[in-house]
């Protein structure tokens, strides 16, 4: 999800039907993955995408006149940037990409943050590029890291630029250790051109989805635990690392993730019980 800095909106994704016949829609359904509006109390939900291609990672535009997602419409299993009107009219292509596929976008100022997986084993770096496509540069460089035991390819993943556009923020996967079932995440910060790289969370569990406050002095992310007892809480931490604080006090059986901001003191999340 993510909320509309003009009228307090969220654009999210779901999985709309039960391609497999398994039961139920969901990540296993990749395919029926679907981009969509609503209030922020959850009325007024409205699908814009309709078809049997991926639309999926939305975020709304600066102004938040428009929607940027990726999508494989256009070449399928492999995913560029679009973006559309907050109606799904008007849809503009951005990157074309054969073999490589984008994710986890981002949009502040007129500069575009985003992943994009190379290398043997398509490991996620850190790219950046102006909002019509242009410019794009590789920040972090992740194409050597391999494969984890657990199947995630290690690298980058979740870049968020800070509101006043001179940093970035991030998870990446290092190593297999401590953790049930992801491995280890920390959460990294760094300058916009990719200088003063620092781990900021570093510890054995999964740090992930960072997301900056609208005043730019904390980060909201997504912790899984190393055990089957807690898979999901939201903490806060500060750019510098210091004042790593957990925010969610709520049953193990609910999983809490995909943080963002609703004011520097509200935040916005997405829950799943188990």
């Amino acid at each position: 999800m993510h909320v509309n800095p003009a009228n307090g909106k969220l654009v999210y994704s779901e999985f709309t039907k039960d391609l497999n016949m398994d039961g139920k829609a969901d990540e296993s359904d990749i395919r029926s993955s679907e981009i969509g509006v609503m209030d922020a109390n959850g009325m007024n939900r409205t699908l814009l995408t309709n078809n049997e291609s991926i639309d999926a990672a939305p975020v709304w535009s600066p102004d938040g006149g428009r929607i940027l997602f990726v999508s494989d419409r256009d070449s399928p299993d492999v995913l560029d940037m679009y973006t559309m009107d907050e109606s799904g009219g008007n849809l503009v292509n951005l990157t074309n990409t054969p073999f490589y596929s984008e994710a986890d976008v981002h949009w502040v100022g007129d500069k575009i943050v985003f992943t994009r997986s190379s290398g043997p084993d398509f490991n996620p770096g850190v790219w950046i590029m102006d909002s019509d496509g242009a410019n794009q540069r590789q920040l972090t460089d992740t194409s050597s890291m391999g494969i984890s035991s657990t199947g995630y390819a290690f690298g980058d993943y979740d870049p968020k630029m800070a509101p006043n556009g001179n940093r970035i923020a991030f998870a990446r996967h290092q190593n297999d250790t401590g953790n049930f079932g992801t491995g280890d995440f920390d959460i990294y910060v760094m300058n916009i051109d990719g200088t003063n790289l620092t781990d900021i969370s570093k510890n054995t569990v999964a740090d992930l989805m960072p997301t900056w406050s609208p005043d730019g002095n904390n980060l909201a992310f997504w912790v899984i635990s190393d055990n089957l007892t807690d898979l999901g809480d939201i903490y806060v931490i500060s750019p510098d690392g210091t004042e790593r604080t957990k925010v969610t006090q709520e049953p193990d059986t609910l999983i809490e993730r995909q943080p963002d901001w609703l004011s520097n003191t509200k935040i916005i999340l997405s829950g799943e019980t188990y």
